[in-house]
């Protein structure tokens, strides 16, 4: 039987979220009435009350500084929890947005697959920008991301997992990106996809070619 994960119960992101605040207040009063009337009565009033207050605020990102920066067209796999990157208010979504980053899609742990030009890390590090590398990833959750976890084994076997990475991979060949995004989707595809991949970029390759080109085919 092929190896497969199982993520672990706690939470995805251990840590609070530096760029969130959560203030609380908890505000109790008490009073202690007691009457020494001759029927011996005694009573006691309790009064508790309960407030909360929950600010969550994103730090402001330049997202133009990322155009600035030389593209390497080296680009890595990356891994960012879902919390962090489907607000629409999220600093991941507008990153992805760049020429130097790709969303490939959504895994059953509820983390998301994205691709980075390497040119982009040092500017994701300075603004605390969270996301995984594979080694962090094993590090942080006991598991190898590269393999399908035990509940979309159970689902869909190998078939689910090579799918999912089929699907995606074929929308971010045709995305326009630069070249790196390739080169990614090559070293990090599965053995037995490698050919569809190549197929995927050739056919891509064909369609977006001049006319005099496409009737050689």
């Amino acid at each position: 039987m092929p190896f497969t994960n199982t993520p672990p119960s706690t939470p995805i992101l251990g840590g609070a979220n530096p760029e969130s605040c959560i203030l609380v207040t908890h505000e109790v009063e008490v009073t202690h009435e007691v009457g020494v009337a001759h029927e011996g009565k005694v009573s006691y009033e309790v009064d508790v009350t309960h407030g909360a207050e929950q600010k969550y605020e994103r730090a402001t990102l330049d997202i133009d500084e990322l155009f600035l920066i030389p593209p390497t067209n080296n680009w890595k796999l990356y891994y960012v929890a879902a919390d962090e990157i489907e607000p629409t208010d999220s600093g991941w979504g507008k990153i992805a947005s760049t020429t130097g980053a790709y969303k490939l899609g959504k895994r059953f742990d509820n983390l998301y697959e994205v691709a980075v030009d390497e040119s982009y890390i040092p500017w994701l590090f300075h603004h605390k920008i969270q996301f995984f590398d594979k080694a962090k990833f094993e590090l942080q959750f006991f598991y190898d991301p590269t393999q399908p976890t035990t509940t979309e084994w159970e689902v869909y076997g190998w078939g689910g997992l090579y799918f999912r990475f089929l699907g995606n991979a074929f929308q971010a060949i045709w995305s326009g990106r630069s070249q790196g995004l390739e080169l990614c989707l090559r070293s990090i595809a599965p053995t037995d996809l490698c050919t569809a991949i190549e197929w995927a970029i050739l056919s891509r390759d064909i369609v977006m070619s001049t006319p005099l080109v496409r009737k050689k085919f």
